[in-house]
């Protein structure tokens, strides 16, 4: 008997269709990135060669500076923040809406968030714009990446194009490994980059509140700091070990307060993300290279842990606002308090302010401003036209205290 004949069969495996095409190589077959659609569009008398394609953003971005060449109409107010790749975060300067965008023989309103940024300067790989899923939707635009078509709806009519005919002109070898990446740096703080000699590790840190009372299991009450959210902190031991100290004199607190209490209306303004408000100097990004499980990156700004950062803020801080600083305001870091006798001088002295920010590209958070307040916190006391107190949470958190019975506790 041949071996063949001993085997007996007691199941049989039924294969479904696809799996059988793939057994007989019948599969479908695979194709690669057909990379970033693009599409021409027209806007008044311009012509965007490049004009990205992308359903991952919720907004149609513009640079300013494009705005300002386009000749568009007037900037309008807005309260968006855009949340970025690498979870950062940018405040837009303002938003254009209804700009008609000619896509060739059709008409499309279209609203425009702007933000100062600049484009990308890579020759034919230049993206100057990006349409997001509002013109995506407005359009009822059908993109088919395999034949690389793109086809757009206006009533019952409807037009066909290339969308990825443009992206393919000659890269060079950097250009065509990090495609994708390029287009993100241009609207992140970080960006990719390699082959750096002053890589820096990354721990998460915990961001505490102030202190609470909080019972343990005997129900006890503890004085305890509770951990309201996580904090990315780069360790930059390595470099702030070797770089020279720059010193800047921070202003007295009992001399801000002084100058800063006996008004009759306070407006208390907050500079958005701080440090990353302050540009690196391009030869010095690669210094601040840190890496993390999503790669390895470089700061175009700022970045909290740098041992000249605080002084270096400060310093800025000052000189934009130094004919201003100990007359009808007062700057602490990313803190600014203006004040004034009567309401209408204060108006005045916040107009003064807020044109100079404008004027210096000052970014403020809108959530933790405060305007024409009689009273409010600075540098962590309370401040009025009766005078300084103490904060009254902290004195009553403090009262409540438990005596301390060890030598720890008393420390």
């Amino acid at each position: 008997m041949h071996y063949e004949e001993r085997i007996k069969l007691s199941k049989k495996a039924f294969l479904t269709e696809q799996v059988n095409a793939i057994i007989e190589n019948k599969a479908m077959v695979k194709y690669k990135d057909p990379g970033c659609p693009t599409i021409s569009v027209q806007i008044g008398d311009s012509n965007v060669e490049r004009a990205l394609l992308d359903l991952g953003a919720s907004v149609n971005l513009l640079p300013y500076s494009i705005y300002k060449k386009l000749g568009l109409g007037e900037l309008k107010a807005t309260t968006i923040t855009l949340s970025l790749a690498y979870h950062s975060i940018k405040v837009p300067r303002r938003v254009v809406k209804d700009v008609l965008v000619q896509v060739e023989k059709f008409y499309y309103p279209v609203d425009f968030v702007v933000l100062d940024i600049e484009p990308l300067k890579n020759g034919v790989n230049s993206i100057p714009i990006i349409l997001g899923r509002p013109f995506l939707a407005t359009t009822n635009a059908l993109i088919n990446c395999r034949n690389g078509l793109m086809q757009l709806s206006f009533g019952n009519m409807t037009v066909e194009m290339n969308v990825f005919n443009l992206c393919k002109q000659p890269m060079d070898h950097d250009n065509e490994e990090n495609e994708e990446a390029c287009l993100i740096e241009a609207w992140c703080i970080i960006y990719p980059i390699s082959g750096s000699s002053w890589v820096s590790p990354t721990q998460l840190v915990p961001k505490k509140s102030g202190i609470t009372m909080v019972k343990n299991d005997e129900g006890e009450l503890i004085p305890t700091r509770l951990t309201t959210d996580w904090r990315v902190c780069i360790d930059f031991r390595k470099l702030n070990a070797v770089t020279k100290k720059y010193h800047f004199p921070l202003p007295f607190l009992d001399q801000v307060l002084e100058r800063v209490v006996g008004h009759d209306y306070y407006c208390f303004l907050d500079g958005y993300s701080g440090y990353f408000q302050i540009a690196i100097a391009l030869e010095d990004h690669e210094k601040t290279t840190f890496t993390c499980p999503f790669g390895t990156y470089a700061y175009r700004r700022m970045p909290f842990g740098l041992c000249n950062a605080l002084t270096t803020f400060q310093r800025c801080m000052f000189s934009i606002f130094s004919d201003m600083v100990e007359g009808i305001m007062e700057v602490f870091m990313d803190d600014l308090t203006v004040y004034e006798k009567t309401f209408d001088d204060c108006l005045l002295n916040l107009k003064k302010v807020l044109k100079r920010c404008i004027e210096k590209d000052l970014v403020l958070n809108w959530e933790k401003c405060h305007f024409m307040e009689t009273s409010g916190v600075v540098l962590g006391h309370i401040i009025s036209k009766e005078g300084i107190q103490a904060d009254p949470a902290k004195i009553e958190l403090i009262s409540k205290l438990p005596s301390p019975t060890t030598v720890k506790e008393e420390r």
